[in-house]
Formats: structure tokens, C-alpha cells, sequence
């Protein structure tokens, strides 16, 4: 029998627990399905290309053009998934009554219709702010951007989703994973590789700034290995998470993904 246990203990004394393990562990009670059923195109009509080092088209037959008809895509898969069943959805898959909100704009309001659907079913959710499919990704940076106005309307949609975040775990009574995961990066190694990371600092810090009830929300940062055009260098690594989480996040419980790995939970002092 694995012992899933062993990175809590072979990690170094920072701080660190394990609170989720790997869904599939014999210990898992709630694997979270990641709500990017239609191949992560969304519900906004942005009109922008995927990006972000994703590999997947958006174009496969069939795929749901509409809020109904991806939970109706869950509602057979679920079926078939055996468990405890928690819903990952991305800010992407608002429901915005065919008007135009931007990103820094979304509200719990967008998404009613999918904590209903959650409610009926006993599920809970989790929730990731969208940092591509925008045209202010489009050359593949978000919170780590060299130009401020679009850091800030990026800082401004982290702190949106944090609240919806909240929203979900206040109404469904199931504490919800508000997990950050942005695309900057370079394809080539770039000569300054450290002006990125403290801009990304900056960043966090704004947009963790707000206290919220970590009955409702934890947050999360999720590492990121490479991704396709960001393959020599990532700003949000795993090391500069790792080393970094402590002195940017003193104000909040912080939740750290490893990518395939473990939620890690770090209680701050």
C-alpha cells in the first residue's frame, strides 16, 4: 500500500500539512472535477485565441455551447465517476445574460445559476480566476506584466474571483479552493529573470490583501512546470512558490497545489 503520507513527511519543517491528497488516494473523499468541459473556450466570446501554453483547440465535435449544456455534459460524467464529487470551475464559465463583463467585473451574481446546480446535487466547488482567452494575455503575461494598467486589471480579476470564491463556500456550506494559476513565461531564458518574479510579488500581495472567512475560501497558488511558448523560464515555478509563499502571503491561510501533486496547506501565524 502507497504511502500517501510521505511528502508531509519527507518536506522540510516550513509550516506545511497535508490537508488534500492526491484525488485517487485511498483517503480522498471529494475529488474535484475541473470544469473545463467545452476544452476551456468559456462562455464569454472574448473573441481571443486560447494561449497560455494550453494545448488543447476548443473545436472538438460536439463540445457545449451553453452553461445547460455543460451541466448536462457533468451530470452524465458524474454519473459514471464513483465518490464524493467537488465541481473546479473557472471564472470563464460565467453566465452573463449575453452582455459584455470583463474580467476585473465578474461577480457571485454570474455564477448562481452553477451554485443552484451544485446545491441540488450535495456537491461543493472549487474556483480558479481565468488568466487567458483575453487580449490582455495575449502575449502571455497577466500578473507579472511589464505594464502596470494591465497588471492591475488582472490584480483586479484575482481579487473578483476570490469574493465569488467566498460566495460558493458561504452558500454551499463546503469550503471553497479559490486557485490562482497564471501562463507568464518566456519561450527563451531571458536576461533578467528576476524582475518578473518581483512584479508577481507585488501582485500577490495586492490581491491577497482582503481577509476572507477561511470557512468560505482558501486560497491557492499553483505551481507551474512550462507550458507551450513558456518553456525556458516560468515566473510562478515551483521553487518560487515554495520559497517565496512565507514572506508574500503573512496575511492569509494559503493554500500551495503542486501540479498532479498534493495540496499543501500552510496556516500562517
Amino acid at each position: 500500500m502507497p504511502d500517501w503520507n510521505w511528502p508531509a513527511k519527507h518536506t522540510p519543517p516550513l509550516g506545511w500539512t497535508l490537508t488534500r491528497p492526491w484525488p485517487g488516494s485511498p483517503t480522498s473523499a471529494s475529488p474535484s472535477i475541473a470544469g473545463t468541459g467545452d476544452d476551456v473556450q468559456g462562455f464569454e466570446n472574448t473573441g481571443s485565441a486560447l494561449g497560455g501554453g494550453l494545448a488543447v483547440t476548443g473545436n472538438y465535435p460536439g463540445r457545449a455551447r451553453t452553461p445547460e449544456e455543460l451541466r448536462s455534459d457533468l451530470d452524465r460524467a458524474l454519473s459514471l465517476i464513483p465518490g464524493t464529487h467537488c465541481l473546479n470551475l473557472h471564472a470563464c464559465y460565467g453566465e452573463f445574460g449575453g452582455k459584455k463583463v470583463d474580467r476585473d467585473a465578474v461577480e457571485p451574481a454570474h455564477f448562481e445559476g452553477w451554485i443552484d446546480w451544485a446545491r441540488q446535487r450535495g456537491m461543493g466547488m472549487d474556483f480558479n480566476p481565468t488568466y487567458f482567452v483575453h487580449p490582455k494575455a495575449a502575449d502571455g503575461f497577466t500578473l507579472a506584466h511589464p505594464d502596470a494598467g494591465i497588471r492591475n486589471f488582472w490584480i483586479e480579476h484575482g481579487k473578483a474571483c476570490r469574493r465569488i470564491g467566498a460566495a460558493m463556500g458561504r452558500a454551499l456550506g463546503k469550503t471553497c479552493v479559490t486557485n490562482v494559476w497564471i501562463p507568464d513565461g518566456f519561450k527563451n531564458t531571458p536576461a533578467d529573470r528576476l524582475a518578473p518574479r518581483e512584479r508577481l510579488t507585488a501582485s500577490l500581495d495586492a490581491l491577497f490583501a482582503e481577509s476572507l472567512d477561511p470557512a468560505h475560501n482558501l486560497d491557492a497558488v499553483e505551481a507551474k512546470l512550462f507550458g507551450i511558448g513558456s518553456e525556458s523560464y516560468v515566473v510562478g515555478s515551483h521553487e518560487f512558490y515554495l520559497d517565496s509563499v512565507k514572506s508574500i502571503m503573512l496575511h492569509a491561510t494559503v493554500v500551495w497545489f503542486a501540479t498532479a501533486s498534493f495540496w499543501m496547506e500552510h496556516k500562517v501565524k
